[in-house]
């Protein structure tokens, strides 16, 4: 129940002995990377810190569980607190254009995103702001993939090859030996994510696959994955389902 603030107090504490420090007075520094707990920000805003804060979901929309007024009370101060803070920092980016949407609508409740251009920007742009109001929309910045691991791959390789270059921890009954079609879904096992959007379109997918090819049918393999904590009942619970 307590994860939030412990993570607040946390990263308060660590933000303060960090600039306390006498190694810290010593360098100077271009920016400050942040991202996940914001509350630490005016911690460091103070000692005069730019700060580059990356928001990958506001915190206080990852808890959903509020049915009782004990729950409601302590998230209160911690839901402000993060409202707040945030905005120490001197630039904002998000991770998609749906959380950039979140975003906007969580900090910022009056907020219409008429004005809000559709198209990606990224860390280079500048920050926009809505002509009726001075709210600064984050720019987008995807979180960036790690291709090290694929370049032994060969550039027109069929998937057959490919999955015996797999390494060898990798577990063989996922994939079927030589599909023809591999389906990717990636998300973490959360309600919102609707995982089951997934198997449905799947599913549609091979019925009509089924009626434009009834004699040459395709060996095709659905992949789910994505983030999985057995500690978080709410990752068992989709899962299970």
């Amino acid at each position: 129940m307590f994860t939030s603030l412990l993570a607040s107090i946390k990263m308060i504490y660590l933000s303060i002995v960090v600039c306390l420090s006498s190694e810290f007075k010593a360098q100077k520094f271009d920016v400050v990377f942040c991202d996940g707990v914001s509350t630490h920000l005016p911690v460091l805003s103070l000692f005069g810190l730019p700060i580059f804060f990356y928001c990958h979901f506001p915190d206080q929309l990852l808890c959903v569980e509020r049915s009782n007024w004990l729950k409601k009370l302590y998230r209160m101060p911690l839901d402000y607190v993060e409202k707040i803070s945030i905005f120490c920092s001197n630039l904002v980016c998000v991770n998609s254009a749906f959380t950039r949407s979140i975003y906007l609508t969580t900090f910022h409740p009056d907020f219409t995103p008429s004005s809000l251009e559709s198209q990606q920007s990224d860390i280079n742009s500048e920050e926009k702001k809505n002509d009726d109001e001075d709210v600064v929309i984050p720019s987008i910045l995807y979180p960036p993939v790690d291709f090290s691991s694929l370049l032994s791959f060969e550039e027109k390789s069929d998937l057959s090859t490919i999955i015996q270059q797999l390494p060898q921890d990798f577990p063989p009954t996922l994939l079927p030996s030589s599909p023809t079609k591999i389906l990717l879904s990636i998300n973490r096992y959360e309600r919102k994510k609707d995982v089951m959007l997934a198997l449905k379109a799947f599913r549609l997918y091979l019925e009509e696959e089924k009626k434009e090819k009834e004699e040459e049918e395709e060996d095709v393999c659905l992949v789910i994955a994505g983030g999985y904590d057995e500690r978080v009942e709410e990752n068992i619970q989709v899962l299970k389902v």
